[in-house]
């Protein structure tokens, strides 16, 4: 009879629990993407924008920077400290330059959780 009543209890306790999918926390892995013009003239001044998601980032698992290259020399430095957007799930950063050749930029972000990613875009400079 003690079992009984022990099931009980225990049954109504899980029954008074909210279950709602609202606040079940979905693993999220950080992306990243950059987008920069497929080509462009010596002197012009373009845009790379650099996209990431990282949804459930919080104080003890977000991204902790990330770096920008243009041709292999670092160019933006954005860390979690120093850059507010870091903090969110969703931001766009974006960088200005002026073509001086052929560009290859390559983006690297580091989270506390989930390691590294990068990527790479490369403009050919129009004849």
């Amino acid at each position: 009879m003690k079992k009984v009543s022990i099931l009980v209890v225990f049954a109504l306790a899980m029954a008074l629990v909210p279950v709602s999918a609202e606040h079940v926390r979905i693993p999220s892995y950080p992306t990243i993407q950059m987008k920069v013009p497929e080509s462009a003239a010596i002197g012009d001044e373009i845009t790379v924008e650099i996209m990431v998601n990282y949804k459930n980032s919080d104080a003890n698992n977000h991204i902790m920077y990330i770096w920008l290259y243009e041709n292999y020399r670092t160019k933006g430095v954005w860390t979690y400290g120093d850059c507010d957007e870091l903090h969110k799930d969703q931001f766009t950063l974006t960088y200005t330059t002026v073509i001086t050749g052929d560009t290859t930029f390559f983006a690297y972000m580091k989270s506390t959780l989930y390691g590294s990613s990068a990527v790479m875009a490369h403009i050919e400079v129009e004849d």
